[in-house]
């Protein structure tokens, strides 16, 4: 096997040759780590960054909601004594009568007479129909209507007529039509 002497001509640099070929090495080797390894880390914090970000308003999220449960919990309990599970139309009637006849004679309301009528209903609840005749004092009726549309039954005034009555004075005949929603559980 025959050797082969490789003789490279030997360079020979200047103080200033040298200072400026470092600084060239130097000036790459920067750009190098920077392309490499700082614009990638600082790509990934920037990523990690709004990543935190959408997690913490998500978390803020979440606190409110939980913050507004037992709210939301009694605001749900007020509103299911509205719904009748299924009770029929006929106990609903008895109920509403009931309730009537309370408010009247809570506020002294004479010769109370409660006629039902016909109603409407669908899927989501029934209306009843009440037609109300009765004698009373003006204070005393205000006092009635005031209870009947404050009352937890869901009562509602449709129509009213009042006179006053000639043989009696200060007393008036009145007579009002009423109507009241029960609300049917949602199934599914």
């Amino acid at each position: 096997m025959i050797k082969l002497k490789l003789r490279l001509p030997k360079i020979v640099w200047s103080k200033r040759e040298k200072m400026l070929a470092a600084f060239c090495v130097l000036a790459v080797s920067v750009v190098m780590i920077d392309r490499f390894a700082v614009n990638a880390w600082i790509g990934r914090m920037a990523d990690l960054r709004s990543r935190i970000e959408g997690t913490e308003k998500m978390l803020v999220n979440q606190q409110r909601l939980m913050q507004r449960k037992d709210l939301i919990e009694g605001e749900i309990s007020v509103f299911r004594r509205y719904l009748n599970p299924g009770a029929a139309a006929g106990t609903q009637m008895a109920a509403f009568l009931k309730e009537l006849e309370g408010i009247a004679r809570q506020n002294e309301i004479d010769s109370l007479e409660i006629k039902p009528q016909e109603g409407e209903s669908n899927d989501l609840y029934r209306v009843y129909v009440f037609d109300v005749q009765a004698q009373s004092d003006y204070s005393r009726w205000i006092r009635f209507l005031h209870a009947v549309e404050s009352s937890p039954a869901l009562f509602e005034i449709q129509r009213a007529r009042i006179a006053v009555k000639e043989t009696e004075e200060g007393i008036l005949e009145v007579y009002v039509r009423l109507t009241a929603v029960a609300f049917r559980e949602p199934t599914g």
